[in-house]
């Protein structure tokens, strides 16, 4: 039996809830489309939209620090679990060109593997973003 399976939403917690909004917005064209708290799980979660993909941004009552090995791009593949998202950009360039211009920080890139480019940059929370392009 086939199934048809299509993301719906990556869910990250933050550290600054209108900051993180803030960034994706301003930084990869999201737009907010709801801000609500929800009991379980204790936290007020942003829903945001660029085209079809939804972002979900958790700001948790008793938010903790990520762990430092989560911001490296190299680094955070040894520990099992989630690592990051990856977004296909159709002129990256110009879109790093924007980002860098605007202070976004560029952990790796540009990497050429198997024809595709790609860059991994932070958010404003330090956490990996991969951009690609073939």
């Amino acid at each position: 039996m086939e199934f048809k399976i299509t993301p719906a939403h990556y869910a990250i917690s933050v550290a600054d809830l209108d900051e993180s909004i803030a960034w994706y917005e301003e930084m990869l064209g999201f737009q907010l489309i709801e801000k609500s708290y929800a009991g379980p799980p204790q936290s007020t979660i942003a829903i945001l939209q660029n085209g079809d993909f939804r972002m979900e941004l958790f700001l948790h009552d008793d938010t903790q620090p990520m762990p430092e090995f989560f911001r490296d791009p190299d680094a955070h593949p040894r520990q099992q679990g989630p690592q990051h998202i990856a977004f296909w950009v159709d002129d990256l360039d110009g879109l790093m060109e924007q980002l860098t211009a605007k202070g976004v920080k560029v952990l790796v890139g540009p990497v050429v593997m198997g024809g595709t480019k790609l860059y991994y940059i932070a958010d404003n929370s330090g956490i990996p973003i991969e951009l690609m392009s073939c």
